[in-house]
C-alpha cells in the first residue's frame, strides 16, 4: 500500500514538474519572439535610414549649386557654417535624434540635436541655414 501511494506521489510531482516545464518554455518562446520582432524593427529602421542617406548622398553628388569643396567637407564630416539642413544630415552620418523649432516674425529658427557617445552635438538653423553649433 504504502509503494502505491509512494508511486501516485511520485507520478503527481513528475506531472507537475513536466507541465511547469512546458509552460517555462511558451513563457521563453514570448519573450524570444517579441526580441525577435524588436529585432526585424530595428533592421527595418536601420535599412531605411541607410536607404534615406544614399539618396541624400546622390542628391549631394549631383548638386551643382554646392562646390567640389564643399563635397569634401561633408563626405568627410566636417559641420561649417552656411551649410543647409541636407548637408548636415550628411556630414554627421545619420538624421538627428531630436529637431525643436520655433517660427515667429524673423522667420523659422531650429535647434538640432545628436546624442554620441563623446556628448551631445548641437546645430542651430535660421531658415534652414547652419548658423551656429556647438558640442
Amino acid at each position: 500500500m504504502k509503494t502505491k501511494m509512494v508511486m501516485t506521489i511520485l507520478l503527481v510531482l513528475l506531472l507537475v514538474g513536466c507541465e511547469s516545464a512546458v509552460q517555462q518554455k511558451h513563457e521563453e518562446s514570448g519573450a524570444d519572439k517579441f526580441s525577435r520582432e524588436m529585432d526585424a524593427q530595428q533592421a527595418e529602421r536601420e535599412s531605411r535610414e541607410i536607404e534615406h542617406m544614399q539618396t541624400l548622398r546622390n542628391l549631394l553628388e549631383r548638386n551643382p549649386y554646392i562646390s567640389d569643396e564643399n563635397k569634401e567637407r561633408i563626405k568627410n564630416g566636417v559641420i561649417y557654417l552656411g551649410m543647409d539642413s541636407m548637408m548636415a544630415v550628411l556630414a554627421m552620418g545619420r538624421t538627428p535624434d531630436d529637431i525643436n523649432t520655433s517660427t515667429g516674425s524673423w522667420g523659422d529658427h531650429s535647434q538640432w540635436i545628436w546624442e554620441n557617445i563623446g556628448g551631445t552635438i548641437y546645430l542651430y538653423f535660421e531658415n534652414g541655414v547652419l548658423t551656429s553649433f556647438s558640442d
